[in-house]
């Protein structure tokens, strides 16, 4: 049997109970976010923290495990019983920096470059770049007193790229980049339950919509795939010759159309998980027959004395 703990420390306290812990966590999202749930006391914990303390959320089995769950800063206090903190990691500080600047030409990392160095001169964060951010150019850009978690924002909604951030590292980029640990996974073993289905290739039907964005940042847009099937949308960066940009495009359209499980799977504190890890998954009933590698999509991790401690794995593409 597996004895809960946890210690969790805000601004400068600490504590080792609490009614719950939440946090999720996604390459699909700019922030990772925490939401701790707390005892009221009489109404004094009101007075005891403040938005922008930081916070770190260690949660354990007692002499099996130990790891740090979230690091970041309190977002919202919310004081209803139970008390409630709303947290959220380093994309807190991108959410409270205004930003006004144009450019002729600019290339991405050059923009996130701006973007971070002035949300560290005036938070005094220290807040760094990936080391593999993608070579994109842009024209005619502007920010035009927006924050910098906005302006982000901008570049994923209008280029199709990706944020967020490990620890104090941000990343914008490409999805699915990263070389990170494996997890493995059996469904008899580690697996508590699961929402997984397992699909045949010739069940999938996805129709692509890629969009070429040209060095002179132009835009160049395809289909291809299943014209009844679930529109996906790609986009891909200095893109000089539509031949080969279709042919990125099916060879996209190929990794979609997978065999393979898609879904969540649930289990323990144990084994550890972050999104971007790739899930090596096991299903003994078919031998090896169901076996696969699979990038983990998204991770959220509960905690409360009434249900234990338990994280839901949401997996992506097959590898």
């Amino acid at each position: 049997m597996f004895t809960l703990g946890c210690e969790i420390t805000v601004g400068n306290y600490r504590f080792r109970q609490v009614n719950s812990v939440k946090i999720e966590s996604s390459w699909r999202e700019l922030s990772a976010t925490a939401i701790i749930k707390l005892p009221n006391l009489n109404d004094k914990l009101e007075k005891v923290f403040k938005e922008g303390d930081p916070i770190n959320i260690i949660l354990k089995y007692e002499g099996d495990y130990e790891g740090q769950e979230f690091s970041g800063f309190v977002d919202r206090i919310k004081p209803t019983i139970p008390f409630e903190l709303q947290c959220e990691d380093h994309a807190y500080f991108l959410k409270r920096v205004n930003l006004k600047k144009a450019w002729r030409s600019v290339t991405l990392i050059e923009l996130i470059q701006y973007i971070v160095d002035e949300t560290n001169l005036v938070h005094g964060t220290d807040i760094t770049l990936h080391s593999e951010i993608p070579e994109v150019n842009f024209t005619k850009f502007r920010l035009n007193n927006v924050t910098g978690y906005k302006a982000i924002e901008k570049l994923k909604d209008e280029y199709g790229l990706t944020a967020y951030f490990r620890g104090s590292e941000l990343y914008v980029g490409l999805a699915y980049t990263e070389t990170l640990d494996q997890v493995d996974y059996s469904m008899t073993w580690n697996v508590i339950s699961n929402d997984l289905t397992y699909r045949k290739a010739d069940q999938v039907r996805v129709k692509v919509k890629a969009i070429g964005i040209t060095p002179d940042n132009k835009k160049i847009e395809i289909e291809t795939g299943d014209g009844d099937g679930e529109q996906r949308t790609l986009y891909f960066y200095n893109i000089t010759d539509k031949i080969k940009h279709k042919e990125l495009a099916e060879e996209e359209l190929v990794k979609m159309k997978f065999e393979g499980f898609e879904g969540k799977l649930n289990t323990f504190l144990i084994p550890f998980a972050i999104h971007g890890e790739t899930a090596v998954i096991r299903d003994p009933q078919y031998n090896e027959g169901r076996a696969g590698r699979y990038v983990i999509d998204a991770v959220t991790t509960t905690f409360d004395t009434s249900n234990g401690a338990k994280r839901s794995v949401e997996i992506g593409i097959k590898i």
